[in-house]
């Protein structure tokens, strides 16, 4: 979850609950129609929309390559040729795996792989193994700046042509009809409006509601 809708939420409805679920590439109709949950993040345009659900950009992500002081690309050039990505050995961090998510998609359709020497479960895992290895790891560019800040000695490269993905607000029509989902959704986007550089366009589900 971003800190800055953490502690928006704390700030101005300190008796509500928040419940993050783990993201999965399906569908969410159901589930927003029915009230299950109350909004879906969907990046890339993993999550379908239909007729019982609507939908708002919150930001657009370019992706872009992190490595390390070990790997072959830290003293290069700012932009690497699709063929110089693919050459390298690549970490992988899930959620979802290469089969679903769309760089790898695209890819696929060209005939083209990535060269997959790990996986981890999350962004967080990264830093030290990049630091150590000379693997590198691909991610929206907000994600890559945080973990910069934590570890100054990777360094941000960018695809050339580049590659860029949406994150997008999901939830279900008629639930706009309750005051609170309505204030909701607008606190989440104006979180995202004031602080969606400081964050990482990961994609979870979120539902929300009072206790």
């Amino acid at each position: 979850m971003h800190p800055a809708l953490a502690a928006i939420l704390r700030s101005r409805a300190p008796h509500w609950s928040l419940t993050i679920e783990p993201f999965e590439r399906r569908s969410h109709e159901i589930d927003l129609a029915t009230g299950r949950v109350d909004f879906v993040l969907s990046v890339g345009g993993a999550t379908p929309i239909g007729a019982l659900v609507d939908a708002a950009i919150v930001w657009e992500d370019e992706l872009v390559v992190l490595a390390g002081p070990r790997s072959a690309l830290h003293a290069g050039s700012d932009r690497i040729s699709t063929e110089l990505y693919l050459a390298q050995q690549h970490i992988y961090p899930l959620p979802w795996p290469t089969s679903q998510n769309y760089l790898d998609v695209e890819l696929a359709r060209a005939g083209k792989h990535r060269k997959i020497a790990f996986s981890v479960p999350s962004y967080a895992a990264l830093g030290r193994v990049l630091e150590a290895t000379d693997l590198i790891a691909s991610m929206p560019d907000r994600s890559a700046r945080a973990l910069i800040c934590r570890h100054p000695d990777l360094r941000l490269i960018r695809l050339d042509p580049p590659r860029r993905s949406q994150l997008s607000l999901l939830w279900g029509i008629s639930a706009l009809q309750e005051p609170a989902i309505s204030w909701a959704r607008s606190i989440i986007q104006d979180a995202a409006a004031k602080h969606g550089d400081a964050g990482g366009g990961t994609a979870n589900r979120i539902g929300s509601g009072q206790d």
